[in-house]
């Protein structure tokens, strides 16, 4: 039993030891009764009265102890610290750890000739809790709160509002420091750099559930500046309505080798104002070392920001490549340059990219990068209304609809020299003067595989896709394979022009449909080495093939019936055919391939992708039991079937039986068929051009007996 007395004996102890010193009742200044012999680790410093100012009230430090100094109350708003703007209110250089606290304070009309205005953190971690630091100033950094060399306090419910500085209006971190900062509020901060917020060398503070609202920096970085290898997270928190001059960066700038990532963050309303400012809501780029590769995840929001040059939303510097998991990135403006929603490169996974506006061009996104299941829906500016891709970027399963160019490009605008790849994408819905869904300008090498082009419009020419180099016939090599073109026309209904323009180039078209065109399915000038192969053109209004000047224009040849494919189809030397492709719902609606489409088994038997657009296999069933399908939808049978009548009606007149049927539209015979069981076609029986038949066999033929009638179409 005796150790367990002693044990209690010392727990006793322990607490009997806490003790609450109480300002001015016990000691007349905060600094008295932090220094006093009689205050030690564990105790508290209350503070009673409603305001403390001058000496030993201001400057006050800790000396390492690891006390608590608090408002009685708890409210900070009852307890004011006024610093009288030359001197700052706490001070933790002593190694402080999270026993040193302070607590339901405001300290006010902080000052200091250097770093640190309200308080001052250097090689210490102290806990700042339900604190307002506010008026506060400092010439160089951190007007409110200063974190240098490892230091990293956690702070929570704390207010920095007001607080201006060089850098660092509210917080500056530098050299290896991570502070906490939970349920926080930066707002009305300013600075030349960082109106809110500065980390640099290495810096990282993390962000949960705070605000940093309403900032200013005459430079860069409005709501928060990183630098050198600075990489804060976010979580949580908004970065709204900041204000940043410079190159920009409204919301958050990051420069040489920063990643930031923020998680379920909105990024609102933020601009970046000036001559050459760009990113209204980020800014990415480089001074003297690496890019910064920020992240954006888990339904982040860039939304309502505006840069005076380039970048609306997002400004990404060569070098840089930000990374965006399921984000938001709307109603964005770049007031004199490109990219509407961003400006640059990066990556984009499950992101929307909607009615973003660019004075000049990408309306949406200018530049490129790699994106998967993205949608690009809604913005628009001069030239390439959902993108202007100027890199060899890739798109996977990404929507670009109802975007809006004045002049080229509606959806997108692919310029000179870059070889961008689309796989498995439905561009639709886009309207330009010239190329409604796609423009292609100067020497480019763009491959689309398995992509719809369904109800572009545009004014005058190419209302899917306008190819054009101006020089060389022999310039633009874009691809086309296995893709679908349908219902593209004019803006408005009722014109006639081009579904694919082809201007001095040479572009590919492989085992693709061209169909339903307002106007012309393919129109060649200048671009006699165009291939056009194993594709099937129908129900262009106004012809599937049309020439500048004449034939010589296209390939010799196109569309002149001279052989037949492998579905004993005519079709011209190139094996194209000219069939109705018999969509699920024509002409943009369903572009499935019905079970008897002469597309079925008619693609290039030489090469194909090994899925469809839906992730289906090519060809179904698998090689060599069949051959791929023209477009992007691989049917899962083999060769096409005939279609079924499915409203047969059989009567017994004279002891025959009389076969009638409506006419099935497009059908330019009926098959009929006998079995002895029901179901199946059985033994064909005859060929007819009719809706009837009267079987004058009936009375040899086995009990029971059944009949079925398949369309024949051309």
């Amino acid at each position: 039993m005796k150790p367990i007395l002693m044990v209690l004996l010392v727990l006793c102890a322990s607490i009997a030891s806490a003790t609450i010193w109480r300002v001015p009742d016990n000691f007349l200044t905060i600094q008295a009764a932090i220094d006093s012999p009689s205050t030690s680790n564990g105790d508290t410093v209350e503070l009673t009265a409603p305001t403390y100012s001058g000496a030993g009230n201001v400057d006050v430090y800790f000396r390492g102890k690891a006390i608590t100094v608090r408002s009685q109350s708890g409210d900070p708003n009852l307890c004011v610290i006024n610093c009288g703007g030359m001197n700052r209110g706490f001070v933790f250089y002593a190694n402080e750890g999270p026993g040193s606290v302070l607590e339901g304070v405001t300290i006010r009309n902080g000052g200091a000739v250097n770093w640190g205005g309200a308080v001052y953190c250097g090689q210490s971690s102290p806990t700042i809790r339900n604190c307002i630091i506010s008026g506060c100033a400092a010439n160089y950094g951190g007007g409110g709160l200063l974190c240098y060399q490892n230091s990293s306090p956690a702070v929570t419910n704390c207010t920095f509002s007001s607080d201006t500085a060089s850098y660092g209006g509210g917080l500056y971190c530098e050299l290896n420091c991570s502070p906490t900062f939970t349920g926080c509020t930066f707002r009305d901060d300013s600075a030349t750099w960082g109106g809110g917020i500065f980390c640099y060398d290495n810096s990282s503070p993390v962000f949960t559930n705070c605000d940093i609202v309403n900032n200013w920096a005459e430079y860069e970085g409005g709501g928060v500046y990183c630098e050198e290898n600075s990489s804060p997270s976010f979580a949580d928190c908004a970065v709204d309505s900041n204000r940043a001059g410079g190159w920009g960066g409204g919301g958050l700038i990051c420069i040489d080798g920063c990643t930031p990532a923020l998680s379920n963050c909105s990024l609102r309303g933020n601009e970046a104002i000036g001559d050459i400012a760009c990113g209204g809501g980020v800014y990415c780029g480089q001074v003297n070392g690496p890019g910064s590769s920020p992240s954006f995840s888990n339904n982040c929001s860039i939304s309502g920001n505006t840069a005076s040059v380039h970048g609306g939303g997002v400004f990404s510097d060569i070098g840089s490549g930000p990374n965006f998991t399921d984000c938001h990135i709307d109603s964005n403006s770049a007031s004199s340059g490109a990219g509407g929603g961003m400006s640059g490169g990066g990556t984009f996974t499950r992101c929307t990219l909607t009615g973003n506006w660019a004075f000049s061009s990408g309306g949406g996104l200018a530049g490129g990068g790699n994106l998967t299941d993205c949608t690009i829906s809604g913005n628009s500016t001069q030239n390439g209304g959902g993108v202007l891709n100027s890199s060899s970027s890739s798109y996977t399963n990404c929507t670009i609809s109802r975007n809006d160019a004045s002049g080229w490009g509606g959806g997108l605008f692919i310029s000179e020299f870059v070889s961008p790849t689309f796989m498995n994408c439905r561009i639709d819905s886009n309207s330009a003067w010239e190329g409604g869904g796609v423009f292609c300008g100067q020497p480019a090498s763009p491959v689309f595989e398995n992509c719809q082009f369904a109800g572009n419009t545009v004014n005058n020419e190419g209302a899917g896709v306008y190819l054009w180099t101006g020089s060389s016939p022999n310039d633009s090599d874009a691809v086309f394979m296995h893709c679908t073109f349908s219902g593209n026309g004019t803006d408005p209904p009722g014109g006639q022009v081009s579904g694919i323009y082809c201007r001095n180039s040479k572009p590919t078209f492989n085992s693709t449909i061209i169909a339903f065109t307002e106007g012309v399915g393919i129109y060649f000038w200048i671009s006699p080495n165009s291939r056009v192969r194993y594709c099937d053109m129908s129900g262009n209004s106004g012809g599937n093939v049309a020439f500048f000047s004449g034939p010589g224009d296209g390939p010799p040849g196109i569309g002149v019936i001279s052989t037949t494919n492998a579905n004993s189809d005519s079709c011209d030397q190139y094996y194209n055919i000219f069939l109705d492709p018999l969509f699920v719902n024509p002409p943009t609606a369903d572009m499935h391939l019905t079970d008897y489409s002469h597309c079925i088994g008619a693609a290039d038997p030489a090469g194909w992708p090994s899925l469809d657009f839906e992730g289906d296999p090519r060809p179904n069933p698998p090689a060599p039991f069949s051959l791929p399908d023209i477009g992007v939808d691989e049917n899962p049978n083999g060769v096409p079937t005939a279609p079924p009548v499915t409203d047969l009606v059989i009567s017994i007149q004279s002891g025959n039986a009389v076969l009638n049927w409506s006419a099935v539209t497009g059908a330019t015979t009926y098959n009929i068929y006998g079995a002895l069981t029901p179901f199946v076609p059985g033994m064909p029986l005859v060929n007819v051009t009719g809706t009837s038949w009267t079987d004058y066999q009936t009375a040899s033929r086995p009990s029971p007996y059944f009949y079925y009638v398949t369309a024949v179409l051309p």
